[in-house]
C-alpha cells in the first residue's frame, strides 16, 4: 500500500527554539536516556519544526542543524572548499505520524534553507542504522567504516553534497 505524502498545506515548517525540540528529542529518541537530549551546541544551531495544521503550537517533527565539520575522510578537500558543511541531528518525528511522508518533508525543506539561506554545500549525519534507508532514499551515503555504537544503538556517518 502506498502512503499518500502530506500536502504543503496540511502542515507548516518553521524555525524554532531550540528548547521546543526536547520534548520529541526525549520521546523519540531517548526516551531512557535524557541526559542524550540536550546538546551544548543548542543554543548556536538552527532548529526547525513541522507543525500540523490543526495545531500550530507543538511541533510534531523536529531537525537541528550545526555548522560542524566532518571527520576529515568523509568529504574530499575540493568538497570542503566549495563551502561550509553543516551536520544534521537529533531529527526526530513523532510516531503517529511516522512514515507518512512528514519526516521527509521536514529534512528536504531543511536541506534547502541551508543551501540557499546558509550557504551549506554539503551535509553529514551520524544516523542509526535502522534509518539508513531512509536517508539514501534521499541523495545520503554511508561513509565506510564509520560504524559507532552510542548507548547500544548501531549508528553510522551519512554525507551529502547539496
Amino acid at each position: 500500500m502506498t502512503v499518500p505524502h502530506p500536502q504543503p498545506t496540511d502542515f507548516e515548517i518553521r524555525r524554532i527554539p531550540y528548547l521546543l525540540t526536547y520534548p520529541l528529542r526525549t520521546a523519540i529518541l531517548w526516551p531512557n536516556h535524557p541526559s542524550e537530549v540536550p546538546l551544548a551546541a543548542d543554543p548556536t544551531g538552527l532548529h526547525y519544526g513541522l507543525f500540523l495544521a490543526s495545531d500550530s503550537s507543538t511541533p510534531v517533527s523536529v531537525i537541528s542543524l550545526f555548522i560542524e565539520s566532518p571527520p576529515a575522510s568523509d568529504f574530499t578537500p575540493q568538497q570542503q572548499s566549495k563551502g561550509k558543511i553543516a551536520r544534521f541531528r537529533k531529527f526526530a518525528t513523532a510516531a503517529e505520524i511516522q512514515g507518512k511522508g512528514y519526516g521527509g518533508a521536514l529534512l528536504s525543506h531543511v536541506f534547502e534553507d541551508a543551501k540557499r539561506n546558509e550557504r551549506i554545500t554539503g551535509v553529514w549525519c551520524t544516523a542509526r542504522v535502522n534509518q539508513v534507508g531512509f536517508y539514501e532514499k534521499r541523495g545520503m551515503s554511508v561513509v565506510e567504516g564509520s560504524e559507532s555504537d552510542q548507548k547500544g544503538v548501531k549508528h553510522v556517518r551519512m554525507v551529502m553534497e547539496l
